[in-house]
């Protein structure tokens, strides 16, 4: 897939097979990383790379573990693939058990701590290994999770872009070369700003056109629109739009959030706070705050690249497949 140019080892056993895809679980993951890492010349500079995956479905972590088990829970959620199937289904008809939506949120929570425990490991791991005093860390995750937030796509991602889908962690821990300051940053920013950043941290050339978010902790970072687009919605495909135009998409500006749905015709906008829910466009305000987003939007359309064809391997469409990109 390309994703491994310019590494020196590139890792990505995975051995299980879950439902259509293969995986590896984070304490797998994090003790291989350290492998690699007493495996490294210890001299050398360090640009580590640990992707872990486990919050995706099934949730297999045992969330007495984690201190989340309801003893008195009897309903059938029990983080399986058919548990899941079946809270969709309710969910969709309009009357989803609460015991079951929480039972389905204890087990995503396990995953999610079972992955928080792991990274734990690998921080203490790399600090007892005294990889240098220049140190910079980011940690985000590619995308959240609809706990039954919607009726038509209760459960999953990728279909839309939703603040609950598309609203992600973001931590930047730095020392000595790299200090970060202690702070939070309420401006929106996006993950296509992640690689310029590095690069620019390092005194490297940057990628892209996003920007550097070290002005960020600096107090100087320009608010910019921030853009999301969905890029597998499975019952909308279209040949044509290589370049998603024909998906849901969504932008950030002026502390709110707009999503577009073309197959839907509809609009929605929300506040980017906390349990902040969608509405539709009718007041003033809303009317105007979403006017002007929507020409942020089509401006960031129209730099869009045109629909080009993609020859696949059969290897590499079977691998597309296994993960679910592909019917």
């Amino acid at each position: 897939m390309g994703l491994d140019r310019g590494f020196r080892v590139y890792d990505a056993e995975t051995p299980r097979k879950v439902r259509r895809r293969f995986e590896r679980s984070a304490p797998e993951v994090v003790t291989r990383a350290l492998e690699l890492v007493d495996a490294r010349p210890p001299d050398r500079p360090l640009f580590l790379f640990v992707h872990v995956f486990d919050a995706h479905s099934p949730w297999e972590a045992d969330p007495a573990q984690f201190d989340l088990d309801d003893p008195l829970y009897k309903g059938t959620m029990d983080g399986s693939s058919a548990g899941l199937e079946r809270l969709i289904q309710a969910t969709r008809a309009g009357h989803p058990p609460t015991v079951d939506r929480i039972a389905a949120r204890r087990h995503y929570l396990a995953e999610v701590a079972q992955m928080d425990r792991s990274l734990g490991v690998l921080m203490e791991g790399l600090r007892v290994r005294k990889t240098g005093p220049d140190q910079l860390i980011v940690l985000f995750g590619d995308h959240g999770e609809a706990l039954g937030e919607t009726q038509v796509r209760p459960y999953g991602h990728g279909i839309d872009v939703d603040l609950e889908v598309v609203h992600v962690p973001l931590i930047v821990q730095g020392s000595g070369r790299f200090a970060v300051p202690p702070g939070q940053v309420d401006t929106p920013v996006g993950l296509g700003e992640l690689a310029p950043t590095v690069l620019s941290l390092v005194g490297l050339p940057g990628v892209g056109t996003g920007r550097d978010l070290s002005a960020a902790w600096t107090g100087t970072l320009t608010p910019a629109p921030v853009f999301a687009e969905a890029t597998k919605p499975s019952e909308h495909e279209d040949h044509k739009a290589w370049n998603n135009l024909g998906f849901e998409r969504g932008v950030a500006g002026d502390g709110r959030w707009l999503t577009v749905s073309p197959w839907e015709a509809s609009r929605q906008v929300q506040w980017l706070r906390e349990d902040s829910r969608p509405v539709g466009i009718h007041g003033r305000d809303e009317v105007i705050a979403a006017g002007q987003l929507q020409t942020e939007l089509q401006a960031w359309d129209r730099t869009a690249p045109p629909h080009r064809a993609v020859a696949l391997s059969d290897d590499t469409r079977e691998a597309l497949k296994a993960l679910g990109y592909l019917e």
